[in-house]
């Protein structure tokens, strides 16, 4: 079980969706006779995520609420978290921006004492897209810029590279073109 979920995770990295896929589902079809367990939590978000990379976003989206629903029965926040977050990342691929905001509104919801850094960092990101998707562009300024003090404070150059990226498409949309540039040059150093 765990050697499927870590080899999942392996193949996403790669860009393997589809042997991702096969992975998380392994893991899925394996736990589900069994009682709810964070593997199974875990395997269910990856799959969300897979199948959303793969165009397949009903499946996703019914994926994505199975491991919200198991992560809340559980009371495992971050796997609560991940869930709500690939939802709203299944919801915006597809342009359905609202639910992607409520999706992610959700997320933010949760106790940040309760869940891991990386994945506070995570849904902070997303919210960031989502809200920038919506319009509500003073938000994500204000979002963006908060989420990129904690992943300095935490030297997650990853989170703080797609959050510039973010700042600098706010930054260029609103014709603040040296701001815009700033962000993005400072995007490409990380």
């Amino acid at each position: 079980s765990a050697a499927h979920y870590w080899l999942g995770l392996m193949a996403m990295a790669a860009g393997d969706f589809t042997a991702a896929l096969d992975h998380f589902t392994a893991v899925r079809d394996a736990e589900a006779d069994r009682r709810p367990s964070l593997a199974l939590a875990d395997c269910l978000t990856g799959c969300c995520v897979a199948l959303a990379n793969l165009g397949r976003t009903a499946e996703a989206v019914e994926e994505g609420e199975r491991a919200l629903a198991v992560a809340r029965r559980l009371r495992y926040q971050a796997g609560a978290a991940l869930a709500l977050t690939n939802l709203a990342i299944t919801a915006y691929y597809v342009g359905k921006t609202s639910d992607a905001l409520g999706w992610a509104r959700q997320a933010q919801r949760i106790d940040r004492e309760t869940i891991p850094g990386g994945v506070s960092r995570v849904c902070d990101n997303i919210l960031v897209l989502v809200l920038i998707a919506a319009g509500e562009f003073g938000a994500a300024q204000r979002c963006g810029f908060e989420a990129l003090d904690g992943s300095r404070e935490a030297g997650d150059l990853q989170s703080q590279a797609a959050l510039l990226t973010l700042l600098g498409h706010l930054d260029l949309d609103a014709g603040r073109l040296t701001e815009a540039a700033a962000h993005l040059h400072r995007s490409e150093e990380r």
